[in-house]
C-alpha cells in the first residue's frame, strides 16, 4: 500500500469503508508482510465486518475505563484482566513483527480511539442524570475525564504506573496504547473546542 492509501485506511472509522480501502489497494496481488499484519489486526478487531457495531478494541477501551474506577484491593484481578485485554488487542502478534508491527498496532488503536471519541459528539453523550443535555463546556469536561481514565487511570488501578520505564512487555505495550489514545484525544479536543467555541476554563 502507498502511504496515501494507508492514511486513508487509518483515518476512516467505519469498518466496511476501511475494508474497501484495503481491498482496493491490494486487489489482484499477494499481500506483503505489513499488509498481512494489517489484515490480521483488522480481523481480530472486527471479526465479521458486516456487524459494524462489533469492535473488540472499543470493548477493551470500555474495560480499561471501568478498571480505572476499581478499588485498590482489586489490583491483582485488574492486572489479570489487563493482560487478557492486551492479548485481545494483538500485542504479541504485533511484537513478532518488531518495531514496524508495533507501529501498525499503534495506528490501529489510534483508529479505534478516533472512533470512540467521535461517538462523544452524539447529542445524548453526557446528559445530566440522563435527562438534561449538558452544555458544551460540561460535555468537554466529561470527555476529558473519560480520556484521563482511558489514558492513564487503569495503569494506576493495576499498579502499572509503578513499573520502571521500558521494564518488560506490559510497560512497553502500555506505552503504545497510551500514546495512541492520547494522540487521538488531543486532536479531538482541539477540533471540538474550535467547532463549538469552547474556551479554556
Amino acid at each position: 500500500m502507498t502511504e496515501e492509501q494507508k492514511r486513508q485506511y487509518y483515518s476512516e472509522v467505519i469498518p466496511a469503508k476501511r475494508l474497501a480501502v484495503f481491498e482496493d489497494a491490494t486487489a489482484g496481488r499477494a499481500l506483503d508482510s505489513e499488509e498481512e499484519l494489517m489484515q490480521k489486526l483488522f480481523c481480530r478487531r472486527h471479526g465479521n465486518v458486516r456487524r459494524e457495531k462489533y469492535d473488540t478494541y472499543l470493548q477493551v477501551m470500555f474495560d480499561f475505563m471501568g478498571l480505572s474506577r476499581q478499588k485498590p484491593f482489586l489490583q491483582r484481578t485488574a492486572l489479570s484482566k489487563v493482560r487478557k485485554d492486551y492479548e485481545i488487542l494483538g500485542f504479541a502478534l504485533a511484537q513478532e513483527c518488531g518495531g514496524e508491527g508495533m507501529e501498525l498496532l499503534r495506528r490501529e488503536i489510534r483508529n479505534a480511539a478516533d472512533r470512540y471519541f467521535n461517538t462523544c459528539r452524539d447529542s445524548d453523550y453526557a446528559k445530566v442524570l440522563g435527562l438534561v443535555k449538558a452544555g458544551k463546556a460540561q460535555k468537554m469536561a466529561r470527555i476529558r475525564e473519560d480520556a484521563a481514565h482511558l489514558v492513564s487511570g487503569y495503569k494506576k488501578s493495576c499498579g502499572l504506573d509503578r513499573l520502571p520505564e521500558n521494564s518488560g512487555e506490559m510497560a512497553a505495550w502500555t506505552a503504545v496504547f497510551t500514546d495512541a489514545v492520547q494522540a487521538s484525544f488531543d486532536t479531538f479536543e482541539k477540533n471540538f473546542m474550535q467547532e463549538n467555541g469552547v474556551q479554556e476554563y
